[in-house]
C-alpha cells in the first residue's frame, strides 16, 4: 500500500523534527491514511461441471483496507448432513447388439437399452443406473454396441457403474419378425436369467419393451410390493411412433455428447413424426437453449408444457423443470425437481440435477447433501466426486475437498478420460489456491490447461486461463494476468459462454480495481452485473452490486456507493448467507463513517460484528472492533476507542 511506504519514509527522516514525535502520532496518521483506502475480499473463478456451469467462491481477507469486494459467489458455512441409505440392489441395462445384419436396425441397440432402463423403474429396494451415467462408463471403457462383450468387461462395467446386476443381449430379424434375447446377470448372487420376447412387425417393438421390462422386474425381485413400486415409477417418453422414438433417442444421445446442432435436427424430426411428443419438444428446447437460440427454445418449451396434460407425473415434472431452466427461473426449476425427486427418490440423475441447482443458487448445504447421496448409491461417479469436492471448496473446506478430488482424479486417469482429468486438475488447482499454495495451484492449472488445449476444449481453456491469471496477479505478474483474462474472455465470447464471460469480467474488474483503473473496473463490473441479471443468478448479482459500490467508495462518490451497497444487502439478506451480509454491512458502515454519520456507522459495524461472532470468525471480529474504535476516535471518545482497539 502506498500510504505504508510514506509512513515508513517519515519514520526514516534524517531530521528528527520531521519524524513522528510519538507512537500516538504515528498511530493517528496510520488510522487517517487507512481510512482513505479500500479493503478487499477476494473470491475465485468459478468451477464448471459437465452438466452446468456454476459459480464458486470463498472469501479471503487482504489486510490494510476498509471496503470489501468480492470476485465470485459467497462461501457458506457447512452443516453435518446424514446421507440416505441406498437401495439393496442396483441394475444397469447396456445397449443391445444388432445381430440381424440389417444396418437399418442399428438405432434399436441404444434405444432398447435406454427404454428398458426407464421402463423397469426405481424403488426403495432397486436402483436403476441411468442411461446417461452408463453411456459415460461405456465410452470410458471403449465398449460399443456392435461388438460382443466378454464376462470380464461385463464385470468391469458393473463395477464402474456401481451395479449388482447387468441386463445385456442382442436382437435378430427374420422376415418381418424381430426377436430380442436378453440376459440378466446377477453378480452378487452369481446367477444368470435368460429372457426373450418377439414381435411380428418392427413398429410393435415398443410393446415388446414393455413386456421385457415386466420380465426384468420379475427376475430382479420376488416381492410383489417392490414390483408394484417399480412399475409405478416406470418412465418412458409418451409416444407410440417408432420413427419419433428413434429420432428422439438419437437426439438425446447427441445432446449428451454436446453436439446440440445435430441433436436439435434429430429432435425436430421427432416432433415432426409425432407432433404430440411432449418430451421431444422439451429436449429440443434444451438443445436450442444450449445453442443460444433463446426464442426457439422458449417456443419449443412452451409447446412441451402445453402437451403435458394427461402425462405421468414424472414426465410432467421433468418437462416443467426443463421449462424453468430454459427461462432461467432456477427457483421454479428447483420446485419442479423437488416434486420429481419425491416421485423418483432413487433416480440418481434427478438427485444430481437437483443438487446442481441448489449449488447454482448458493444453497450449498443442500447441494452437498444431494451430491453425497448420489455417491452413496454410486461411489465411482466421477462427476459426483468432482461436484462434492467443488462444494467443499465453496464452503471453505479446501483440505476436505482434496479427498474427493484425488479419488476423482484416480478414476479419470484409470479410465483414460482426458476431458474429465482436465476438469479435476483444474478444481484441485482451486483447492490449493484456497490453501494459499499458489505454486501448487499453478502447477495443477498448467497441467489442466495443457490437456484442455490438446483436445480443443475452449470453455475449459478459458476457465483455466482465468484461474492462472488470478494466481499470476497474486504473484505480482500483472501483465501476464491481464493477458490471461483477455484471452479467456475472447474465447468465452467466441463460443457464447455467457456465464463464463460474466465471471471473467467480474474477476477482471477486481484486477483493474487493484491497479487503480477505476473507470475500466466499473465497466467490467456493470457488464458482469447485466449478464448475471439475464441469467437470474442473484448470488453473483449481489457481488457485482457490492463491487460497483466499492468502486464508487474508492473514488469518493459515497452517496452512489450507499445506493449499490443497499441493493447488494437486499439480495444477500434474501439469500441468507451471513458472511456476505456482514461484508456489505461493514461496507455500509465504512461509507456512513466517510459521510460523518457516525451513529449509523457504529450500528452497521455492530450488526456485522454479531454475525461474525456467531460464525466464530475471530479475524473479522477484530476488524469490526477496530472499525468501531476508529469511529469512537473520530468522535473524540478516546477512552472508548482505546478499549475497543485493545480488544
Amino acid at each position: 500500500k502506498p500510504y505504508l511506504a510514506n509512513i515508513i519514509l517519515k519514520c526514516l527522516e534524517r531530521d528528527r523534527s520531521a519524524r513522528y514525535q510519538s507512537v500516538e502520532e504515528l498511530l493517528a496518521d496510520l488510522t487517517r491514511r487507512r481510512a482513505q483506502t479500500t479493503t478487499w475480499r477476494r473470491l475465485s473463478r468459478p468451477v464448471t461441471s459437465r452438466r452446468t456451469a456454476v459459480a464458486a467462491a470463498v472469501l479471503l481477507v487482504v489486510a490494510g483496507a476498509a471496503v470489501f469486494i468480492a470476485r465470485d459467489r459467497p462461501a457458506q458455512a457447512s452443516a453435518v448432513l446424514t446421507p440416505v441409505k441406498p437401495p439393496s440392489v442396483s441394475l444397469a441395462v447396456i445397449p443391445f447388439r444388432n445381430a440381424s445384419g440389417d444396418a437399418r436396425l442399428d438405432w434399436l441397440g441404444t434405444s432398447l437399452g435406454e427404454m428398458l432402463s426407464a421402463d423397469v423403474g426405481q424403488s426403495s429396494a432397486v436402483r436403476t443406473v441411468s442411461s446417461a451415467r452408463l453411456e459415460q462408463v461405456l465410452r470410458d471403457l471403449a465398449v460399443f454396441a456392435d461388438g460382443t462383450i466378454d464376462e470380464a468387461t461385463l464385470r468391469r462395467l458393473a463395477e464402474l457403474g456401481s451395479a449388482d446386476m447387468l441386463v445385456w443381449g442382442q436382437y435378430t430379424k427374420v422376415g418381418e419378425r424381430v426377436r430380442i434375447d436378453a440376459t440378466l446377470q446377477d453378480f452378487k448372487e452369481s446367477r444368470a436369467v435368460r429372457l426373450k420376447t418377439e414381435v411380428t412387425t418392427e413398429p410393435a417393438v415398443l410393446e415388446a419393451v414393455d413386456r421385457l421390462a415386466r420380465s426384468i422386474r420379475g427376475a430382479v425381485t420376488t416381492s410383489p410390493d417392490v414390483r408394484d413400486e417399480l412399475s409405478a415409477s416406470a418412465f418412458k417418453p409418451s409416444s407410440s411412433s417408432v420413427p419419433a422414438v428413434r429420432a428422439y433417442s438419437e437426439g438425446v444421445k447427441l445432446a449428451r455428447r454436446g453436439n446440440h446442432q445435430d441433436a436439435a435436427r434429430r429432435l425436430a424430426e421427432s416432433v415432426q413424426a409425432d407432433p404430440a411428443f411432449a418430451m421431444a419438444y422439451s429436449q429440443l428446447a434444451l438443445s436450442h437453449a444450449s445453442l443460444g437460440q433463446d426464442d426457439q427454445a422458449a417456443d419449443a418449451s412452451r409447446r412441451a408444457v402445453e402437451l403435458t396434460e394427461g402425462l405421468p407425473k414424472g414426465e410432467r415434472y421433468l418437462i416443467e423443470a426443463n421449462h424453468a431452466r430454459v427461462l432461467n427461473d432456477n427457483q421454479k426449476a428447483i420446485e419442479a425437481y423437488e416434486r420429481l425427486a419425491r416421485v423418483s427418490p432413487e433416480d440418481s440423475d434427478v438427485q444430481f440435477a437437483l443438487a446442481g441447482l441448489y449449488e447454482e443458487v448458493g444453497s450449498l448445504d443442500r447441494a452437498r447433501s444431494g451430491y453425497a447421496n448420489v455417491l452413496v448409491r454410486d461411489p465411482k461417479h466421477v462427476d459426483g466426486l468432482l461436484a462434492l469436492g467443488r462444494v467443499h471448496i465453496k464452503q471453505s473446506n479446501p483440505q476436505t475437498s482434496l479427498d474427493y478430488l484425488n479419488r476423482a482424479l484416480t478414476l479419470a486417469i484409470e479410465l483414460g478420460d482426458t476431458e474429465e482429468k482436465g476438469r479435476v486438475l483444474h478444481t484441485i488447482g482451486i483447492a490449493y489456491k484456497r490453501l494459499n499454495k499458489p505454486g501448487d495451484a499453478l502447477r495443477y492449472y498448467q497441467e489442466a490447461l495443457g490437456l484442455r488445449r490438446g483436445i480443443g476444449q475452449k470453455n475449459g481453456i478459458a476457465a483455466t486461463l482465468s484461474e492462472v491469471a488470478e494466481v499470476q496477479r497474486r504473484l505480482g505478474q500483472p501483465a501476464e494476468a491481464l493477458a490471461g483474462y483477455k484471452e479467456a474472455l475472447q474465447l468465452q465470447r467466441e463460443i457464447g459462454d455467457r456465464r463464463g464471460a460474466g465471471m471473467t469480467t467480474l474477476n477482471m474488474g477486481a484486477f483493474l480495481m487493484d491497479r487503480g483503473v477505476y473507470d475500466e473496473a466499473l465497466k467490467q463490473f456493470r457488464e458482469s452485473l447485466q449478464i448475471h441479471r439475464d441469467l437470474g443468478d442473484e448470488g453473483v448479482q449481489s457481488q457485482c452490486l457490492n463491487n460497483v459500490g466499492a468502486v464508487y467508495f474508492s473514488i469518493g462518490q459515497y452517496e452512489d456507493a450507499v445506493t449499490y451497497f443497499q441493493q447488494a444487502l437486499q439480495l444477500r439478506e434474501k439469500l441468507n448467507v451471513p458472511s456476505d451480509i456482514a461484508e456489505t454491512l461493514h461496507n455500509l458502515g465504512e461509507t456512513a463513517a466517510r459521510l460523518g454519520q457516525y451513529d449509523e456507522a457504529v450500528s452497521r459495524y455492530l450488526k456485522a460484528l454479531e454475525l461474525y461472532r456467531g460464525a466464530g470468525d475471530k479475524l473479522n471480529v477484530g476488524i469490526e472492533s477496530d472499525a468501531i474504535g476508529t469511529v469512537f476516535q473520530a468522535q473524540g471518545r478516546y477512552g472508548a476507542a482505546l478499549n475497543v482497539k485493545t480488544e
